[in-house]
């Protein structure tokens, strides 16, 4: 367990989170440029639990804030991607799975 600089306690993966004991705001940046990203994407690049981070912005919806090395537009894009990716994927295997299936009828 983590206590942090609000005497936040944590546990769990976020115990073990490279921001943990820092200041929230830098993940939290005004304005959203490039420059102000940047020192958040170095803490989250470096974090050994970056992907549990990422998983529970997504999960939660969080819609501000980098989260996982992700600003939320980012986050956004990437769960459009893997659905399409995902859509695409099954689509794919509906397709395979009745091959067989045509290949018969053609055979008749």
């Amino acid at each position: 367990m983590v206590e942090t600089q609000t005497g936040t306690q944590c546990t769990g993966w976020r115990a073990w989170a490279e921001c943990a004991g820092l200041d929230t705001e830098i993940f939290y940046p005004e304005p959203l440029t490039a420059e102000t990203k940047a020192g958040a994407k170095e803490i989250c690049g470096r974090c050994a639990v970056r992907f549990e981070c990422l998983a529970d912005a997504i999960a939660t919806n969080e819609g501000f804030g980098i989260r996982g090395g992700l600003t939320a537009r980012e986050r956004r894009t990437l769960v459009r991607r893997l659905r399409q990716d995902a859509n695409r994927t099954a689509a794919a295997r509906r397709a395979a799975g009745l091959q067989p299936l045509l290949v018969a009828v053609d055979c008749g």
